[in-house]
């Protein structure tokens, strides 16, 4: 398929309102370039047009007769002017006379079916290559992957290229139709960005109008507690204080020292570093800190000059252009005049701030591109900030750049501090009241784990209400928040248990929201779109008695009456997804125990519960016996049972830690030697099975046979004090002093034990009984036999001796 004018009016005409005619469309077209054309009288050669079985007429020159019009030449001189045309010129004039003519729910759809039109067109890429580029500013590539479109400059572009061109005779009309518009838009974003705004984000009344706007947006916001309506966000919030580790030097051998920065600002983080990892378990704050961080650097904009962007990562795909493409895609929501032009003059005066929330939530598929793509975007704009916050990510080894901060855990004066600003049932003072002389007393110390934590402490109060207590078990803990929720629900219908609007009691809603939890956990989905939950609705519908039931009422039961979803911005979301992990583990545990090997198979293969997530944790915690023998075992045999058909030890190594890193000298803690296995990592921690998280190089003879990187430790008067940096990143023109701090080695295992007489002292060294990992593998062996052997004894015994 080819772009023609043809193609490209068919998908206009199919995507405006009822009351435009194809002439009506041709002529307005003609138009923006040509006022004086006349196909508003002419059916034929609007029809010509439209079906592609004629160009536009052209001019030429004979030397007998002078200028000589083709067929249609009276109606239009289009192409001649064409050529001194330029997109800028066209663009409000498009804004003016065409995007009128579109009905606005259909715009996203034709631009996505012309971006399909691109990709299909090889000749973009080849024949027509320049005269595209010059149109539309950027390759067919980009064009077609691009997210936050402009529409009057993309169709003015696009409409520049097909009269230039003037290539209007295409066989692939007649699949031009409305079934190709839908397919081309499954599952396309597009963000529609607006032509009218200054030039210049960078100018003072564009960039006021920008900040206001985030005011305004983020300076109120819904909670768990406050789902009703929004409330300012500094009546509540407490800021975390964030810790991290210095290296210090003595010597000559490396050492740390823990910091902690208490009242957390912008300008804080930016004299640590300009990429900052901020790291943090669910439910800790990272999202309000990050918000937080967004409201500071707005308010300061005045002193430091630097302009915000916050960025949700969850809505990160491999297929927009490139970052800045994403980015704007994401603005655009919020302030839609944000251009790529008026971004990347941001970006080359040093002036962003980007804040990056939820690196844990880009899915695994596309976490390597996101990665290459920031790589990209920092190498080109160093001079700005960059922060991601995440749940633990490893070691975060591929963000060599970014120094990690961590969250710390509330301490009591905080979480009394929260207490204190929480509005809860001011009709009854005397329950808050009595809930913080208990966690004052008492309940921050025996709870720890909860009471530290700002979400769980909030339903921490919730439930204290309701049971006059806090469940240890955390399992228990939802469980009970869920019922909270659903009293709520109760409360507000006046005292009576009443049906939901699915027509189900809130204990039979809690078995449809365990299976739609842990099917969209199975599919790594935590925002969905109404056509998403309309076809996760179509599952439950008909395994449970809902077949009466739309979408709507199981919407209107998740999100307004038991307030565990919520929506934004035209997408779902759970209020914390720690409530999707729970309502997940309640499913599995209830499964029968023949199901539960597959169920530890979907763990072990599922991305989201290498991010930190708990729910495995919650359904060992609701059936240890069943977990342990059902899963964990079966695991743990069919691992030890390929050691043994292979080459053991080493088999051990290829399966569970495939390829690691080992440091020397300074740089030991630049190893890692992390398994990618959710199972083996559950079993080290839960079983107590030693572990060491960085090997020592030293450990291992000719070390030096396998690909290392050097690191160097770097002094100067001004930016570095005895900082590690890679060799690549020694900047150029280093004036200050350097000194080898050591090298980080990889081993693949793999090819290590695939040329045995080449690494043969190599091998012989982590053969060794001292080995750690080979210590590892042996306690792995006395675990399983252990384990077995407490399943066989329980055969043997009394009956009631057994049971509970």
């Amino acid at each position: 398929m080819e772009l023609c004018f043809g193609i490209y009016a068919k998908i206009l005409k199919l995507c405006c309102r009822s009351s435009v005619h194809n002439k009506t469309l041709v002529d307005a077209l003609v138009k923006t370039i040509d006022p004086d054309s006349k196909y508003i009288d002419n059916d034929t050669s609007v029809s010509r047009l439209m079906n592609c079985t004629a160009n536009f007429p052209e001019v030429t020159v004979s030397d007998s007769y002078g200028p000589v019009r083709s067929t249609d030449g009276s109606i239009t001189n289009i192409v001649a002017l064409a050529r001194n045309t330029n997109v800028q010129e066209l663009t409000p004039i498009f804004e003016e006379s065409i995007l009128p003519l579109l009905d606005p729910d259909k715009i996203t759809y034709a631009l996505s079916a012309l971006q399909s039109v691109i990709t299909l067109d090889v000749s973009l890429a080849y024949t027509h290559r320049m005269t595209f580029e010059q149109c539309m500013g950027h390759d067919s590539v980009f064009s077609a992957q691009m997210s936050a479109i402009e529409p009057s400059s993309f169709l003015a572009g696009l409409f520049l290229y097909t009269v230039l061109t003037n290539e209007n005779k295409n066989d692939d009309i007649s699949s031009i139709d409305w079934g190709f518009i839908e397919r081309a838009s499954t599952d396309k974003q597009i963000r529609l960005l607006d032509c009218q705004t200054p030039d210049s984000l960078c100018a003072d009344d564009c960039t006021e109008l920008y900040l206001n706007k985030i005011l305004h947006t983020y300076d109120k916001i819904k909670t768990l507690l406050y789902s009703e309506a929004p409330v300012p966000f500094y009546d509540f919030y407490v800021c975390n204080d964030i810790y991290r580790y210095v290296p210090i030097y003595k010597n000559n051998k490396r050492s740390y020292k823990r910091e902690t920065i208490e009242h957390v600002t912008m300008e804080k983080l930016s004299d640590i570093s300009s990429c900052i990892i901020l790291s943090g378990t669910g439910g800790l704050g990272k999202s309000m800190m990050m918000r937080h961080l967004f409201l500071d650097a707005t308010k300061r904009h005045t002193n430091t000059g630097i302009i915000p962007f916050f960025i949700q990562l969850k809505n990160y795909r491999a297929n927009f252009a490139d970052l800045i493409d994403f980015i704007i895609f994401e603005i655009s929501s919020l302030f839609s005049g944000i251009s790529r032009e008026r971004m990347i003059a941001i970006l080359e005066s040093g002036n962003g701030l980007f804040l990056f929330d939820g690196l844990d939530e880009i899915s695994q598929e596309t976490a390597v591109s996101f990665q290459s793509a920031l790589d990209a975007f920092i190498n080109l704009y160093t001079n700005n900030q960059f922060i991601i916050s995440s749940r633990p990510y490893g070691n975060f080894s591929a963000f060599t750049r970014f120094t990690v901060v961590n969250l710390e855990s509330f301490s009591k004066a905080q979480s009394l501090e929260l207490i204190d600003k929480l509005d809860f049932r001011s009709d009854m003072p005397e329950i808050k009241s009595k809930f913080r002389k208990e966690l004052d007393l008492r309940l921050y110390w025996s709870h720890h784990g909860f009471s530290d934590n700002p979400l769980l402490l909030t339903i921490m109060l919730m439930t204290f209400e309701e049971f006059a207590e806090v469940p240890s078990k955390m399992h228990i803990f939802y469980q009970e928040a869920y019922t909270v929720l659903s009293k709520k629900h109760d409360a507000n219908k006046g005292g009576f248990r009443r049906a939901l609007s699915t027509g189900i009691t809130t204990d039979q809603f809690a078995d449809v929201l365990a299976r739609f939890c842990a099917i969209t956990y199975k599919d790594e989905k935590f925002e969905f779109s109404w056509a998403e939950m309309d076809r996760y609705f179509s599952d439950l519908k008909y395994k449970f008695p809902l077949s009466s039931k739309s979408t709507d009422d199981f919407i209107f039961d998740v999100c307004s009456n038991l307030c565990v979803m919520y929506l934004e911005s035209n997408s779902y979301s759970f209020i914390h997804r720690s409530f999707q992990e729970y309502f997940c583990a309640r499913y599995f545990a209830r499964q029968k125990d023949k199901n539960l090997e597959r169920i530890g198979y979907l763990f072990e293969h599922n991305k989201l519960a290498r991010r930190g997530d708990r729910t495995f944790q919650m359904l060992y915690d609701m059936i240890p016996e069943k977990v342990t023998e059902f899963i964990l075992i079966p695991y743990l045999r069919d691992l030890l049972q390929k050691c043994d058909d292979e080459d053991g030890y080493h088999t051990f190594l290829c399966e569970i830690y495939g390829t690691m890193t080992v440091g020397s000298e300074l740089v030991v803690d630049r190893g890692e030697c992390g398994t990618s296995s959710v199972l083996y990592q559950f079993i080290e921690d839960t079983f107590c099975i030693y572990h060491e998280d960085t090997v020592d190089a030293d450990l291992i003879d000719d070390v030096d046979l396998l690909a290392s990187t050097e690191y160097y430790t770097l002094t100067d008067d001004e930016d570095y004090e005895s900082d590690i940096v890679e060799e690549s990143d020694i900047p150029l023109g280093f004036m200050g002093i350097s000194d080898s701090a050591g090298k980080v080695y990889e081993i693949d295992w793999s090819e290590v034990f695939g040329d045995p007489n080449f690494y043969q002292d190599l091998i012989t060294s982590i053969d060794s009984k001292s080995f750690p990992l080979r210590k590892e593998y042996d306690d792995i062996r006395t675990l399983y036999n252990e384990l077995v052997d407490e399943i066989s004894h329980d055969d043997d015994e009394d009956l009631f001796d057994i049971l509970d």
